[in-house]
């Protein structure tokens, strides 16, 4: 098993790079995507969005809040 999947469950969205040309999300710190080998020297990592509540089935049909 290698380093990057051993590390995988240790990631969290804001820790990812989003490779160029294929759009795979990489480790921060990879030097080439690990997908399609391109360089993702220079790329920011990608930062975290907050999570908008999701409203249930139930609480939209009866317009509950």
């Amino acid at each position: 098993m290698s380093s990057v999947q051993k590390n995988a469950a240790d990631l969290h969205i804001s820790n990812l790079v989003d490779c160029p040309k294929c759009g795979t999300s990489n480790p921060q710190g990879t030097r080439h995507c690990v997908n399609f080998g391109v360089s993702l020297a220079g790329i920011a990592p990608r930062t975290a969005k907050p999570i908008a509540e999701k409203k249930g089935f139930f609480s939209r049909l009866f317009k509950r809040k």
